[in-house]
């Protein structure tokens, strides 16, 4: 019994060195089990044009990531909240380069959160939501996104502040991980591959076309449940079935409790 202790202590002390001398494996291993979750959502706006007032087709672009295996998506809700007519479907481009119809189920522009659904998309990969009380400053993080159109880049930093009260109705995490325009509605993970956040803006020098300062701020993963939890009443009774199978074993694994809802 002593002997296999001692191997096993050698065995962890091993791999643990090793990960130490070699620390970029482990962003490797986040973004190759991650990736295949993330999506880029492109949605088409009809807006004045400024010089000749005719109506002319636009694109907004940003990100998402899959929280559930039969394809429902986390993004954040500005994306689909410019003073403009857009299309009722968001396009929805997969790791795999295919892209499918994204149905709009619920936004929240109080959390800046939006839930959107790929009906046809069973390949079953999805990140799980972090404990936000497990979430500390300094601890290591990855983003991925589609910043300035360039499609699943992966950046990496840390938690630089918890719980910044910024905007006027959430609570918002502050890291340094970039972020540019097409990042918005993207995964913040930590080295487990968890659902830290959804990144939600930047704070930037240059207002007229922002670029990064190293301020980002996502909705952290306390808020993107509950806001989950609040969506479940908009769901129809066949798919809020599942919708509650789902969200216990999210209770489970983050080991909290829920707040009171008519859904639960």
């Amino acid at each position: 019994m002593k002997k296999l202790s001692l191997a096993l202590l050698t065995l962890l002390v091993g791999v643990l060195a090793y990960e130490i001398k070699h620390p970029e494996e482990r962003f490797e291993k986040v973004a190759n089990k991650c990736l295949p979750a993330t999506v880029e959502i492109t949605i088409d706006y009809t807006i004045p044009d400024l010089f000749t007032g005719h109506q002319r087709n636009a694109v907004i672009t940003g990100s998402g990531v899959f929280i559930t295996p039969d394809g429902y998506i986390l993004t954040c809700a500005h994306l689909f909240t410019l003073p403009y007519e857009h299309s009722k479907l968001a396009n929805i481009t997969l790791y795999s380069g295919e892209i499918v119809a994204g149905e709009i189920i619920a936004i929240s522009e109080e959390d800046d959160l939006a839930l959107l659904r790929a009906p046809f998309v069973k390949n079953g990969k999805y990140v799980q939501l972090a404990d936000p009380r497990k979430l500390k400053v300094g601890q290591e993080l990855i983003a991925i996104g589609s910043p300035l159109g360039l499609s699943f880049t992966v950046t990496h930093g840390i938690i630089s502040a918890l719980y910044r009260d910024i905007s006027d109705n959430y609570n918002v995490n502050q890291h340094d991980v970039f972020m540019n325009p097409g990042n918005s509605g993207g995964p913040v993970l930590n080295l487990k591959g968890e659902l830290v956040g959804i990144n939600s803006f930047i704070i930037s020098t240059t207002p007229f076309f922002p670029t990064f300062s190293g301020l980002g701020f996502s909705v952290q993963s306390g808020q993107c449940l509950e806001f989950l939890v609040k969506q479940g009443e908009t769901i129809n009774p066949y798919r809020r079935y599942k919708w509650l199978q789902m969200l216990a074993n999210v209770k489970k694994y983050m080991h909290t409790k829920l707040a009171h809802s008519k859904l639960m």
